[in-house]
């Protein structure tokens, strides 16, 4: 006869929902806000696939348990505590996808898809009962794991690029086959009841992330922008930096590296100047887009598109620049993109002519 759950265990539970959960969630954050630094570290991917296998473990083990699989006494007095092992992990995982693209792509380009992620993190911590419903937790499931696949195969495989996306999602699609499988031989009953929806919410979120990358919604991650201002001066030292002036930034505006007011010389030129960083052996295109706001239009119009080749590998990012010698008074935008699209970056500032040279501060990258 199977022992009824204590209620010791029952009031930990609700200790745990009511005081413990949020602050555990800030601090899950926050930790993987420092830990969770590039795409290519060991460690980060130890992590993840940890908390993948924890959430896989506590899907069998529920649905196990459901089907009358797991009875025994000593598993009775923990059932309690399944949902929230698959919820803590959820929320390492989502929290730790969260940080990692949010870093790889401008917010203005991949809002939708980081708001995406965000809404999956807040709400796993408003959905605990949902945690014990098959379809609910196997849909967010496939999440984490093409999410995690779109990381990491780029990372493996040392390229990227639409195929790399599609292999991503072939990992992901044999992966969740992988955990059906052992789900249909420990709760055969869910998997037969439940199969043609389970198909539903794989095949709907597998659309959903199709629909983002093509239409450039997810961040180009494993790329990551390191550095984007606008420059009056460059020379290449002897040393390979680089040696850069500009104007420096108002004291009101810490967060910039340079002023946002380009004042500029007749016969001088503005200079765009990035750093990418992806990991080693990756090379792909970045291009440099100018683009002039039309006050008449009201509209951005592109003025240039220079492009180049990046290697990876290094950690403060591939440095690349482009020039602007037409260049007119007005509000102009320099933005950083892939040869897909996919927006990296952007930086806006003003041009306003002035005959008396401004005042330039000195830097090496």
């Amino acid at each position: 006869m199977v022992e009824a759950i204590s209620p010791r265990s029952q009031k930990i539970v609700e200790w745990y929902e009511r005081r413990l959960a949020p602050v555990a969630f800030v601090i899950g954050f926050i930790f993987d806000s420092i830990t969770f630094t590039r795409v290519d570290f060991l460690f980060d991917h130890v992590i993840l696939i940890g908390h993948l296998l924890i959430a896989a473990s506590g899907i069998v083990l529920v649905n196990a348990y459901a089907q009358g699989r797991l009875r025994e006494e000593f598993m009775a007095r923990f059932v309690l505590f399944y949902p929230l092992a698959i919820q803590f992990s959820f929320g390492a995982l989502f929290s730790g996808f969260t940080v990692l693209f949010v870093r790889s792509g401008s917010f203005a380009g991949s809002w939708l898809f980081l708001v995406f992620l965000a809404l999956i993190l807040v709400g796993n911590e408003f959905f605990r009962e949902r945690y014990k419903r098959f379809i609910f937790h196997i849909g967010i499931y496939f999440v984490a794991l093409f999410s995690y696949a779109i990381i990491a195969i780029p990372v493996l495989l040392r390229d990227i690029g639409p195929w790399i996306f599609v292999l991503s999602g072939i990992a992901s699609i044999l992966a969740i086959a992988f955990l059906a499988a052992i789900l249909a031989f420990v709760a055969p009953a869910i998997i037969r009841e439940n199969r043609f929806r389970l198909m539903g919410a794989i095949g709907g979120v597998y659309l959903l992330f199709n629909l983002f990358y093509f239409t450039n919604i997810i961040p180009p991650i494993p790329l990551v922008l390191k550095h984007l201002e606008i420059y009056h001066s460059l020379e290449r030292l002897d040393n390979g930096k680089y040696r850069l002036e500009y104007e420096d930034a108002p004291w009101y505006r810490p967060w910039s590296g340079t002023d946002p007011i380009f004042r500029w010389v007749r016969g001088t030129k503005a200079i765009a100047f990035s750093a990418v960083f992806a990991p080693a052996d990756i090379n792909t295109k970045i291009v440099h887009r100018w683009l002039y706001y039309d006050e008449a239009a009201g509209a951005w119009v592109e003025r240039n598109i220079i492009g180049f080749t990046m290697k990876g590998g290094r950690d403060t990012g591939y440095r690349g620049y482009s020039e602007k010698e037409a260049i007119t008074p007005g509000k102009w935008r320099v933005e950083v993109r892939t040869e897909r699209g996919e927006l990296l970056g952007r930086t806006t500032f003003e041009v306003i002519e002035t005959t008396a040279p401004p005042k330039l501060e000195v830097r090496e990258l």
